[in-house]
């Protein structure tokens, strides 16, 4: 009875995680000293998948309408901060860029720290039972790509996401954003970026955090991936 209950939690979790994974927003590209990138962007959620024996969609596609306002700014030759801020969440990120800002292939890697959960959302606008949520997380990752003279630019990459803590009810766990981006006019005033998430959660390792123990032979071992499609614009000062 126990591991059922971790299993129907644990799939409750996953999803609320998609709920409040904020988007990566972010090229591999840092700006150069000095330089300020602003951004609001739009969300539009794809239903959940289980990945088992049976592959199953856990709801239907819905656009957020909650926009993420974004930040970067070039601290010094490849390194840049950023930040995140919506109505679910606010999230910082550290980016370092492995090549030579001019080169039009470009290598980083970033880290972030923040919060997530209903962090600005008042009680009043959470459904009926829902508890506000603010769970810290952290992250590492890397991103590359390439830009096309200045007009358009792909990247890929992948950030894998610590959340939570040792606290009830849900503990700690872990998920993988693979990413998948592209942007017209990169590096210019005004670009428009377009960037795929496929949040990706085995809810093996999940259950057995909240167990506490290890299961050697589970009853179900799945795989839960849910996409998001994130657009928007930014300007650059």
């Amino acid at each position: 009875m126990k591991k059922y209950y971790a299993i129907a939690l644990v799939v409750g979790l996953v999803l609320l995680a998609g709920c409040v994974t904020p988007p990566s927003l972010q090229t591999p590209r840092p700006l150069p000293p000095g330089d300020v990138q602003l951004g609001v962007h739009g969300t539009a959620l794809f239903p959940p998948r289980l990945l088992g024996d049976d592959n199953t969609d856990l709801g239907e596609a819905v656009f957020t309408g909650t926009p993420t306002f974004t930040g970067r700014y070039g601290l010094i030759d490849n390194l840049e901060i950023g930040a995140n801020v919506g109505g679910i969440g606010v999230y910082g990120t550290l980016k370092y860029g492995l090549l030579p800002y001019s080169s039009p292939f470009q290598l980083s890697v970033l880290g972030g720290y923040g919060r997530w959960g209903f962090v600005f959302l008042p009680t009043a606008m959470l459904e009926d039972g829902m508890e506000p949520l603010n769970y810290p997380s952290f992250d590492i990752g890397a991103l590359m790509g390439y830009e096309f003279d200045q007009i358009i630019g792909i990247y890929g990459g992948a950030r894998h996401y610590w959340i939570g803590n040792a606290q009830a009810p849900f503990g700690r766990f872990q998920t993988t954003n693979v990413i998948i981006g592209g942007e017209l006019l990169p590096g210019q005033r005004f670009s428009f970026p377009v960037e795929m998430n496929f949040g990706i959660l085995n809810t093996l390792s999940v259950i057995e955090e909240v167990l506490g123990e290890n299961i050697d032979e589970p009853d179900e071992n799945f795989t839960v991936v849910w996409p998001s499609l994130n657009f928007g614009v930014t300007v650059r000062f």
